[in-house]
């Protein structure tokens, strides 16, 4: 088991992404930061989080119809479930018992149906979420007790999209690509596009090539609801940034916390693997982060936990869970996040918020 676990966090959460910026400007909060300025956004470092809170789960027995679960979206009463491995992609379950609803979503090439669908939400609201498919983005909408399956095409094709998130005025952001000198493609509904983002690095430096520096920098993109800004969270470095809808970087906040430190080690075998998902709402953003190496998951010493910030990079509070999952949600209303773990078939994970 320990060695699945591993395999698992290796193959779905190591070289997944890109990273960026400038070190810029200015102010320290709570006495934790020292900074330094630049024209349009500052650096920030802080020493450690300002509240902390341990989190212990309640498993919930949910029927046999999880098969390798991915991911989890929140829409009003409703938890879905998308599993990578059922011929039916999505399972329902009814909040806050965790009761089964049902099933919906074939895999298939049809309209509706789903082909290769992105783990993360491009855009959630109360009643509906879409997810990128094949060049397509699938709205699911939940409407008279009943789910159906919207789809559109995206407004640019022949692209190879991550990290797709709506941000507002039918814009989008992705990441750049591996061979990119920016971090950050913003895509517009008029099919034009501008990339924007610095990596921390420049291209000659430590690493041999674009491709191992990008990789090494690998993040996740998250947008608040409105779309007004995004965040921007490293995988393999405790560190974060905050871009508004239009390019511009707004802080890039840097956590000297142990382990890890403020630059991906050269040897992907020695990096510490931190953000593996993410979730937002209006008031802060989400991290689950594994904090420890690939060597470390199979010792199974310590557990993951959920790190939040608010919308300037501001790390808030730390929450130290007591079980492995891979994917959340956050029910800020109820004070609840609900979980699920790739290698758990039978279990919906929920904690209560302190």
């Amino acid at each position: 088991m320990l060695k699945k676990r591993k395999i698992f966090w290796i193959i779905c959460f190591m070289g997944k992404g890109l990273a960026a910026c400038f070190i810029l400007a200015c102010i320290c909060l709570w006495g934790l930061c020292s900074c330094s300025a630049e024209k349009n956004g500052t650096f920030n470092e802080y020493a450690d989080f300002k509240d902390k809170a341990e989190l212990k789960a309640d498993r919930i027995e949910v029927p046999p119809v999880l098969l390798y679960p991915r991911s989890v979206y929140l829409l009003n009463d409703k938890l879905v479930v998308l599993n990578e491995k059922t011929d039916t992609v999505f399972s329902v379950y009814n909040l806050p018992e965790c009761s089964y609803w049902g099933q919906f979503g074939q895999k298939g090439q049809g309209p509706e149906d789903f082909n290769l669908p992105l783990i993360y939400a491009v855009r959630t609201e109360n009643d509906s979420f879409s997810l990128f498919d094949s060049d397509c983005l699938k709205t699911i909408v939940f409407e008279d007790n009943r789910f159906s399956v919207l789809s559109s095409k995206f407004p640019v094709e022949n692209f190879v999209i991550n990290n797709l998130v709506y941000l507002k005025d039918g814009s989008y952001v992705c990441s750049a690509g591996f061979e990119s000198e920016h971090e950050l493609r913003y895509i517009f509904k008029d099919g034009t596009y501008k990339e924007s983002g610095a990596y921390p690095e420049k291209s000659e430096g430590r690493f041999e090539n674009v491709l191992s520096r990008n990789q090494a920098y690998s993040n996740i993109i998250v947008a608040k609801p409105d779309g007004s800004r995004l965040a921007l969270v490293y995988q393999f470095i405790r560190r974060n940034r905050i871009y508004d809808d239009s390019g511009n970087l707004l802080s890039d906040n840097v956590m000297t916390l142990e382990p890890g430190s403020s630059e991906p080690a050269l040897n992907d075998d020695e990096r510490c693997i931190h953000a593996i998902a993410v979730y937002a709402t209006d008031r802060y953003f989400y991290t689950l982060n594994l904090d420890m190496t690939a060597q470390e998951l199979g010792t199974a010493n310590k557990f993951p936990n959920i790190q939040v910030f608010d919308w300037n990079g501001t790390p808030v509070k730390q929450l130290y869970l007591d079980c492995y999952i891979s994917s959340f949600v956050v029910d800020e209303t109820n004070q609840i996040i609900y979980g699920v773990f790739a290698e758990d078939d039978s279990h919906i994970y929920k904690f209560r918020l302190p």
